[in-house]
């Protein structure tokens, strides 16, 4: 698709345009990859292009001016932004801008090198449309915004990016590899618990760390064991000191490892509101009580786009004859948006029915 039109073809074959997908966040079978003309226009705030999908890649060819995008987020959302740099010679750098500031940057990652990846994550603290900034040498930028595993309607298997905080999967015990970035887990904790973790490395040079960090503190690790060989085996005891979303952080050689746990609480839905305990911690909602007219207008909508909206506007369609598309028209979503369910970050034409899903 590099430098075709991504809104005459249908790749994927579900009966949508390659556009349409991109807007409701879904992908055809081919990543987007833009020209220079594509973003030739995309040389100020006004102008910025759309990021055209979250949680995979795209890509467009850097000229060497300065070059913006523009996203959606609801306040108290999440994402993390990658930018991963193909020049012959010199860096890109990328910088983020909140709705009610665009002279100063509050979040970016500077002096990307060649093949290499850096990325920066915030939560919004206001709804609206963020910004970023690409600037630096010629050459191919793959740009990529990854919504944060509390946001609503997330998933771990959403994206296959777990390299930040904001991203991080839930800690299962299991065999891994290692990623060209760092890998971060999180799990459940109440106070009091005791907790083991362990990590074997399995690696052909270097060795792996592994780090523990503890609710409200991304800053600095409570628990470590560093430098693992291959084939060594380290563990780490605590006894959880407040209750809430702990994570584990796994940097260093590239290779696999095992994670071995013990007293680790699987995530659940303790009050059956579609919020796992975790995302729940870190929104600062209750887990022993169900949120309704507590949650934010975006959280309630996209949540309850992912229970019933996922179906197309096709009567002859499984999800239509189980009941689904009946229960979206019986909260006043109309025929005519077929891509009124959960999308990029935020529902795509559903904006002026608001008042419909309060």
């Amino acid at each position: 698709m590099r430098g075709s039109r991504v809104d005459l073809a249908d790749t994927n074959g579900n009966g949508f345009t390659d556009y349409e997908d991109a807007a409701a966040g879904e992908l055809g079978l081919y990543a987007t990859e833009w020209t220079r003309d594509d973003m030739g226009l995309a040389l100020a705030f006004e102008t910025a292009g759309s990021v055209p999908y979250t949680d995979k890649k795209f890509s467009y060819q850097h000229d060497g001016l300065v070059h913006y995008l523009k996203f959606e987020l609801f306040e108290g959302e999440g994402v993390t932004v990658a930018l991963t740099a193909h020049v012959n010679s010199g860096s890109m750098s990328f910088y983020a801008y909140q709705p009610d500031d665009q002279n100063n940057s509050f979040a970016s990652a500077t002096y990307i090198g060649n093949g290499e990846t850096k990325t920066a994550s915030f939560t919004a603290k206001v709804g609206g449309t963020y910004w970023v900034k690409v600037t630096g040498s010629v050459g191919t930028a793959d740009v990529a915004v990854y919504r944060a595993f509390f946001n609503a309607g997330v998933t771990d298997a959403s994206r296959s990016f777990y390299s930040t905080f904001n991203t991080a999967r839930y800690l299962v015990a299991g065999e891994y590899a290692r990623s060209s970035l760092q890998d971060f887990y999180r799990f459940e904790a109440v106070q009091g618990d005791t907790i083991v973790l362990a990590l074997t490395a399995n690696v052909n040079s270097g060795s792996i760390s592994f780090y523990v960090y503890q609710p409200g503190d991304r800053n600095s690790s409570f628990a470590s064991a560093t430098y693992l060989g291959n084939n060594e085996k380290k563990a780490v005891s605590f006894t959880a000191e407040t209750t809430g979303t702990y994570f584990l952080q796994v940097s260093g050689a590239s290779g696999w490892y095992e994670i071995e746990t013990d007293g680790v609480r699987v995530d659940v839905d303790e009050d059956g509101d579609g919020f796992f305990n975790t995302e729940e911690y870190m929104r600062g909602s209750r887990v022993d009580l169900a949120d309704t007219k507590e949650r934010r207008w975006g959280q309630v909508l996209q949540s309850r786009i992912s229970e019933c909206c996922i179906a197309r506007p096709d009567p002859q369609s499984d999800l239509a004859a189980q009941g689904d598309w009946a229960q979206c028209e019986a909260t006043g979503r109309p025929l005519g948006e077929p891509h009124c369910h959960q999308s990029s970050t935020q529902p795509v034409g559903c904006q002026r029915h608001q008042a419909s899903w309060n």
